[in-house]
């Protein structure tokens, strides 16, 4: 039962640690150990402290992105230009998409984890 309730629990803890919470908050609404969390969903450990790091560098990435992806067409030539434009592409999209989740107005159109989950 105990493992059953674990595995239902690590969608929502895992939206948790990427909306924000670090294990100590899983901890305080758990009643359980920060490191029986860690034990139990070791894929979430890195997420906490790469969010807050790339919480502190939005304007960096999307500057460096949007350059990236405005000059690749420039930076690539002969082989491998196709697998380098594929990732463009998907650089691209991921920018659009950022634009969008960040708009002033998408909190009121979606569910604050909907981007994380779709990831």
């Amino acid at each position: 039962m105990s493992e059953a309730a674990w595995r239902h629990t690590a969608a929502p803890a895992g939206e948790t640690v990427w909306l924000g919470a670090s294990f100590a908050d899983l901890n305080a609404v758990t009643g359980r150990s920060r490191q029986t969390a860690r034990k139990r969903w070791p894929e979430l450990g890195g997420v906490y402290p790469r969010r807050k790091w790339l919480g502190n560098h939005v304007e960096d990435i999307a500057y460096l992105a949007g350059l990236l992806a405005s000059r690749a067409d420039d930076l690539v030539s002969g082989r491998g230009h196709g697998s380098f434009m594929k990732l463009v592409r998907k650089l691209r999209e991921g920018l659009r998409n950022s634009e969008a989740d960040f708009a002033p107005d998408a909190q009121d159109r979606t569910d604050p984890a909907a981007r994380w989950r779709a990831r």
